[in-house]
């Protein structure tokens, strides 16, 4: 997902609100971009505590939602190393009734104690990398403030004219050239090595 508006104008409970905009549409997501989703959530705390040296409770709303993000990637999408492919569910979700409905809580106190431990640690290596981003593009993090005290609102393009271009956008383009410059192949120029029958198919 790109960025394709921020604004500092409050919103209902929201202080401001950063708008993305999906490249394309996703059915799966993988491990890398949900950590890369977290950093982004930890962002403004981590220019708290670099500006101001301090953390608010503004951010109460992104430690919520990345700390549930965080919490399903360990419990429910193993991307634990220490957990495993394992599921361990403590709610049912009923997305037409729009809340979770809490049932019995079937592992064990020293697995809980394990889930949360792993979700801490996945969630201080967001902070963490957030800051160092930060710090190493603090020029352009107080040319971005000073912009949205002064127009508020800034659309893809002026954030692009103030941030560069996204290293994602590029490594895009460079994958589309790739992909345009290989001469296309038929199935008749693909080498094929025959198989017994019994063998199952790579995955």
């Amino acid at each position: 997902d790109s960025v394709h508006k921020v604004s500092i104008v409050p919103r209902g409970f929201a202080l401001g609100v950063t708008q993305l905009m999906p490249e394309k549409e996703q059915m799966n997501v993988g491990e890398k971009i949900l950590k890369a989703r977290l950093v982004m959530m930890m962002g403004g705390r981590a220019a708290e505590k670099l500006v101001f040296d301090e953390y608010s409770a503004g951010a109460e709303s992104d430690i919520d939602r990345s700390t549930r993000l965080a919490r399903r990637m360990v419990a429910s999408w193993g991307m634990s190393p220490e957990i495993g492919p394992v599921s361990f569910r403590q709610s049912e979700e009923h997305p037409f009734l729009g809340k979770e409905m809490h049932s019995y809580r079937e592992f064990s106190e020293e697995t809980a104690r394990l889930i949360d431990i792993e979700v801490q640690r996945i969630m201080h290596e967001a902070e963490a990398q957030a800051i160092s981003m930060l710090q190493y593009h603090r020029k352009q993090l107080d040319q971005l403030a000073l912009e949205l005290l002064e127009h508020e609102t800034l659309e893809r393009r002026e954030l692009e004219k103030i941030l560069g271009p996204r290293p994602f956008e590029e490594a895009k383009k460079k994958s589309d050239d790739e992909t345009s410059s290989t001469p296309n192949n038929t199935a008749s120029d693909v080498p094929t090595e025959d198989k017994p029958d019994n063998e199952a198919p790579a995955s």
